[in-house]
Protein backbone atom coordinates (compact mmCIF):
# COMPACT_ATOMS: atom_id res chain seq x y z
CA UNK A 1 0.00 0.00 0.00
CA UNK A 2 2.28 2.72 -1.30
CA UNK A 3 1.43 6.40 -1.68
CA UNK A 4 -0.15 6.19 -5.14
CA UNK A 5 -2.46 3.29 -4.19
CA UNK A 6 -3.28 4.96 -0.89
CA UNK A 7 -4.25 8.29 -2.43
CA UNK A 8 -6.26 6.51 -5.15
CA UNK A 9 -8.27 4.88 -2.38
CA UNK A 10 -8.65 8.07 -0.34
CA UNK A 11 -9.99 9.91 -3.39
CA UNK A 12 -12.90 7.46 -3.44
CA UNK A 13 -13.71 8.36 0.16
CA UNK A 14 -13.34 12.09 -0.47
CA UNK A 15 -15.64 11.78 -3.48
CA UNK A 16 -13.23 12.86 -6.22
CA UNK A 17 -12.94 9.43 -7.88
CA UNK A 18 -15.36 6.80 -9.09
CA UNK A 19 -15.89 3.69 -6.96
CA UNK A 20 -13.25 1.09 -7.71
CA UNK A 21 -10.58 3.65 -8.56
CA UNK A 22 -8.45 2.71 -5.57
CA UNK A 23 -8.13 -1.04 -6.00
CA UNK A 24 -8.93 -2.11 -9.58
CA UNK A 25 -5.74 -3.57 -11.05
CA UNK A 26 -3.79 -1.33 -13.42
CA UNK A 27 -3.48 -3.83 -16.27
CA UNK A 28 -7.01 -5.15 -16.51
CA UNK A 29 -10.09 -4.70 -18.62
CA UNK A 30 -11.86 -3.39 -15.50
CA UNK A 31 -9.36 -0.51 -15.27
CA UNK A 32 -9.73 0.23 -18.99
CA UNK A 33 -13.49 0.38 -18.55
CA UNK A 34 -13.00 2.68 -15.56
CA UNK A 35 -11.08 5.06 -17.86
CA UNK A 36 -14.04 5.10 -20.23
CA UNK A 37 -16.58 5.66 -17.45
CA UNK A 38 -14.43 8.42 -15.99
CA UNK A 39 -14.30 10.27 -19.31
CA UNK A 40 -18.06 10.04 -19.69
CA UNK A 41 -18.60 11.16 -16.10
CA UNK A 42 -16.42 14.24 -16.58
CA UNK A 43 -18.87 15.43 -19.25
CA UNK A 44 -21.80 14.89 -16.87
CA UNK A 45 -19.99 16.84 -14.14
CA UNK A 46 -19.47 19.74 -16.54
CA UNK A 47 -23.18 19.74 -17.33
CA UNK A 48 -24.05 19.63 -13.62
CA UNK A 49 -21.45 22.32 -12.82
CA UNK A 50 -20.18 20.24 -9.90
CA UNK A 51 -16.69 21.40 -9.03
CA UNK A 52 -13.97 19.94 -6.78
CA UNK A 53 -14.45 22.73 -4.22
CA UNK A 54 -18.06 21.63 -3.79
CA UNK A 55 -16.88 18.07 -3.09
CA UNK A 56 -13.80 18.69 -0.95
CA UNK A 57 -15.20 19.77 2.41
CA UNK A 58 -13.94 19.25 5.97
CA UNK A 59 -16.40 16.37 6.32
CA UNK A 60 -15.17 14.76 3.08
CA UNK A 61 -11.61 14.93 4.43
CA UNK A 62 -12.87 13.34 7.66
CA UNK A 63 -14.23 10.51 5.51
CA UNK A 64 -10.89 10.10 3.76
CA UNK A 65 -8.95 9.94 7.01
CA UNK A 66 -11.50 7.47 8.40
CA UNK A 67 -10.64 5.15 5.50
CA UNK A 68 -6.96 5.89 6.16
CA UNK A 69 -7.30 4.68 9.74
CA UNK A 70 -9.48 1.69 8.85
CA UNK A 71 -6.72 0.04 6.86
CA UNK A 72 -3.59 1.59 8.36
CA UNK A 73 -2.13 3.37 5.36
CA UNK A 74 0.93 5.57 5.07
CA UNK A 75 1.76 8.67 7.05
CA UNK A 76 2.32 10.15 3.57
CA UNK A 77 -1.45 10.24 3.08
CA UNK A 78 -1.63 12.80 5.88
CA UNK A 79 0.83 15.08 4.10
CA UNK A 80 -0.95 14.84 0.75
CA UNK A 81 -4.49 15.12 2.11
CA UNK A 82 -3.63 18.13 4.23
CA UNK A 83 -2.05 19.67 1.12
CA UNK A 84 -5.36 19.07 -0.68
CA UNK A 85 -7.19 20.75 2.19
CA UNK A 86 -4.88 23.74 1.94
CA UNK A 87 -5.57 24.04 -1.80
CA UNK A 88 -9.29 23.97 -1.04
CA UNK A 89 -8.81 26.74 1.58
CA UNK A 90 -9.89 24.37 4.37
CA UNK A 91 -8.35 24.70 7.80
CA UNK A 92 -7.85 21.13 8.99
CA UNK A 93 -5.90 21.10 12.28
CA UNK A 94 -4.04 18.00 13.42
CA UNK A 95 -6.21 17.48 16.54
CA UNK A 96 -9.18 16.92 14.20
CA UNK A 97 -7.27 14.06 12.58
CA UNK A 98 -6.61 12.61 16.01
CA UNK A 99 -10.33 12.76 16.77
CA UNK A 100 -11.03 10.73 13.63
CA UNK A 101 -8.36 8.18 14.60
CA UNK A 102 -9.96 7.72 18.00
CA UNK A 103 -13.29 6.71 16.44
CA UNK A 104 -12.24 4.36 13.65
CA UNK A 105 -11.67 0.59 13.96
CA UNK A 106 -8.71 -1.00 12.16
CA UNK A 107 -10.48 -3.58 9.99
CA UNK A 108 -8.16 -4.21 7.05
CA UNK A 109 -4.41 -4.78 7.40
CA UNK A 110 -2.66 -4.27 4.06
CA UNK A 111 0.96 -4.97 3.09
CA UNK A 112 3.48 -4.19 4.50
CA UNK A 113 1.47 -4.70 7.72
CA UNK A 114 0.33 -8.13 6.49
CA UNK A 115 0.39 -10.47 3.50
CA UNK A 116 -2.77 -8.81 2.13
CA UNK A 117 -2.24 -6.79 -1.07
CA UNK A 118 -4.36 -4.30 -2.98
CA UNK A 119 -5.66 -6.96 -5.37
CA UNK A 120 -6.90 -8.90 -2.33
CA UNK A 121 -8.73 -5.83 -1.05
CA UNK A 122 -10.34 -5.41 -4.47
CA UNK A 123 -11.45 -9.04 -4.47
CA UNK A 124 -12.84 -8.63 -0.94
CA UNK A 125 -15.05 -5.69 -1.88
CA UNK A 126 -12.67 -2.77 -2.28
CA UNK A 127 -12.85 0.65 -0.70
CA UNK A 128 -16.65 0.66 -0.83
CA UNK A 129 -16.83 -2.45 1.35
CA UNK A 130 -14.44 -0.94 3.91
CA UNK A 131 -16.45 2.28 4.02
CA UNK A 132 -19.75 0.41 4.25
CA UNK A 133 -18.47 -1.65 7.18
CA UNK A 134 -17.11 1.26 9.23
CA UNK A 135 -20.29 3.25 8.48
CA UNK A 136 -22.12 0.73 10.67
CA UNK A 137 -20.49 2.44 13.64
CA UNK A 138 -22.28 5.77 14.26
CA UNK A 139 -20.34 8.98 13.94
CA UNK A 140 -17.55 7.78 11.66
CA UNK A 141 -18.65 8.78 8.15
CA UNK A 142 -20.71 11.64 6.75
CA UNK A 143 -22.64 9.68 4.14
CA UNK A 144 -24.35 12.77 2.75
CA UNK A 145 -21.22 14.17 1.12
CA UNK A 146 -21.32 14.90 -2.63
CA UNK A 147 -19.22 12.80 -5.01
CA UNK A 148 -18.28 12.75 -8.69
CA UNK A 149 -20.94 10.09 -9.31
CA UNK A 150 -23.52 12.87 -8.73
CA UNK A 151 -24.72 10.72 -5.84
CA UNK A 152 -23.81 10.89 -2.17
CA UNK A 153 -21.13 8.75 -0.60
CA UNK A 154 -23.84 6.79 1.16
CA UNK A 155 -25.59 6.04 -2.14
CA UNK A 156 -22.27 4.98 -3.69
CA UNK A 157 -21.61 2.33 -1.04
CA UNK A 158 -25.20 1.25 -0.37
CA UNK A 159 -24.85 -2.11 -2.14
CA UNK A 160 -21.25 -2.83 -1.09
CA UNK A 161 -20.50 -5.91 0.97
CA UNK A 162 -17.52 -7.78 2.35
CA UNK A 163 -16.73 -10.75 0.11
CA UNK A 164 -13.78 -12.04 2.14
CA UNK A 165 -13.95 -11.48 5.91
CA UNK A 166 -10.34 -12.61 6.27
CA UNK A 167 -9.23 -9.55 4.27
CA UNK A 168 -11.80 -6.98 5.41
CA UNK A 169 -12.82 -7.89 8.94
CA UNK A 170 -16.37 -7.28 10.15
CA UNK A 171 -16.57 -4.86 13.08
CA UNK A 172 -17.39 -7.73 15.40
CA UNK A 173 -14.05 -9.41 14.59
CA UNK A 174 -11.88 -6.32 14.79
CA UNK A 175 -9.20 -6.68 17.49
CA UNK A 176 -8.90 -2.97 18.19
CA UNK A 177 -11.48 -0.23 18.40
CA UNK A 178 -9.02 2.52 17.50
CA UNK A 179 -7.55 3.53 14.15
CA UNK A 180 -3.85 2.88 13.84
CA UNK A 181 -2.40 5.12 11.13
CA UNK A 182 -2.49 8.41 12.97
CA UNK A 183 -2.60 7.45 16.64
CA UNK A 184 -1.07 8.80 18.75
CA UNK A 185 -0.64 12.26 17.30
CA UNK A 186 0.70 15.19 19.23
CA UNK A 187 1.40 18.71 18.10
CA UNK A 188 5.07 19.61 18.24
CA UNK A 189 5.89 23.25 17.58
CA UNK A 190 4.12 25.01 14.74
CA UNK A 191 3.79 22.09 12.34
CA UNK A 192 2.98 19.12 14.54
CA UNK A 193 3.88 15.48 13.95
CA UNK A 194 2.21 12.24 12.92
CA UNK A 195 3.08 8.72 14.03
CA UNK A 196 1.95 5.70 12.04
CA UNK A 197 1.35 3.72 15.19
CA UNK A 198 0.33 0.57 13.34
CA UNK A 199 3.97 0.24 12.25
CA UNK A 200 5.59 1.30 15.55
CA UNK A 201 6.21 -0.72 18.68
CA UNK A 202 4.16 0.94 21.48
CA UNK A 203 7.33 1.02 23.58
CA UNK A 204 8.67 3.64 21.16
CA UNK A 205 5.86 6.15 21.70
CA UNK A 206 7.92 7.65 24.52
CA UNK A 207 11.61 7.31 23.72
CA UNK A 208 14.88 9.09 24.25
CA UNK A 209 18.34 8.55 22.85
CA UNK A 210 21.26 10.23 21.07
CA UNK A 211 20.11 12.31 18.09
CA UNK A 212 21.85 11.75 14.76
CA UNK A 213 20.88 14.71 12.57
CA UNK A 214 21.21 14.73 8.78
CA UNK A 215 20.34 17.36 6.19
CA UNK A 216 18.97 14.95 3.56
CA UNK A 217 17.66 11.40 3.15
CA UNK A 218 20.73 10.55 1.07
CA UNK A 219 23.11 11.62 3.83
CA UNK A 220 21.18 9.60 6.40
CA UNK A 221 21.17 6.52 4.18
CA UNK A 222 24.89 6.75 3.53
CA UNK A 223 25.66 7.03 7.26
CA UNK A 224 23.48 4.01 8.01
CA UNK A 225 25.24 1.95 5.34
CA UNK A 226 28.60 2.97 6.78
CA UNK A 227 27.50 1.63 10.16
CA UNK A 228 27.65 5.05 11.82
CA UNK A 229 24.08 4.84 13.17
CA UNK A 230 23.87 2.56 16.18
CA UNK A 231 20.98 0.83 17.91
CA UNK A 232 19.31 3.31 20.22
CA UNK A 233 20.11 6.36 18.08
CA UNK A 234 17.30 8.72 17.04
CA UNK A 235 17.67 9.58 13.34
CA UNK A 236 16.49 13.07 12.42
CA UNK A 237 16.35 14.02 8.73
CA UNK A 238 15.95 17.74 8.02
CA UNK A 239 14.89 19.55 4.83
CA UNK A 240 12.63 16.74 3.59
CA UNK A 241 9.11 18.11 3.49
CA UNK A 242 6.29 19.47 1.33
CA UNK A 243 8.73 21.58 -0.70
CA UNK A 244 11.00 18.72 -1.70
CA UNK A 245 12.17 15.21 -1.01
CA UNK A 246 10.96 11.72 -1.73
CA UNK A 247 7.33 11.09 -1.01
CA UNK A 248 6.67 14.81 -0.81
CA UNK A 249 5.96 15.60 -4.44
CA UNK A 250 9.50 16.08 -5.76
CA UNK A 251 12.75 14.13 -5.83
CA UNK A 252 15.69 16.49 -6.15
CA UNK A 253 18.92 15.25 -7.79
CA UNK A 254 21.10 16.39 -4.90
CA UNK A 255 20.73 17.31 -1.21
CA UNK A 256 21.18 20.89 0.01
CA UNK A 257 24.79 22.00 0.04
CA UNK A 258 24.26 23.56 3.48
CA UNK A 259 21.60 23.76 6.18
CA UNK A 260 21.01 27.39 5.22
CA UNK A 261 20.16 26.42 1.65
CA UNK A 262 17.56 23.77 2.42
CA UNK A 263 15.02 22.47 -0.04
CA UNK A 264 12.78 25.51 0.09
CA UNK A 265 15.27 27.78 -1.67
CA UNK A 266 15.21 25.49 -4.71
CA UNK A 267 11.44 25.23 -5.01
CA UNK A 268 9.62 27.62 -7.36
CA UNK A 269 7.08 29.81 -5.59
Amino acid sequence: MFTANSMNCLLEAIGLALPGNGTILAESEERTELYRRTARQIMRLLEANLTPRQIVTPQAIDNAFALDMADGRLDNTVLHTLALATRAAIDYPLPRLNDVAARVPYICEVSPASAVHVEDVDRAGGVSAILKEISRKPGILDLGQKTVTLKTLGENIADARIRDPEVIRPLEKTPTARGRAGDPLRERGAGGAVVKSGAVDPAMFVFSGPARVFDSEEAAGAAILRGEVKAGDVVVVRYEGPKGGRGCGRCWPRPPTSPAEGWATRWPS
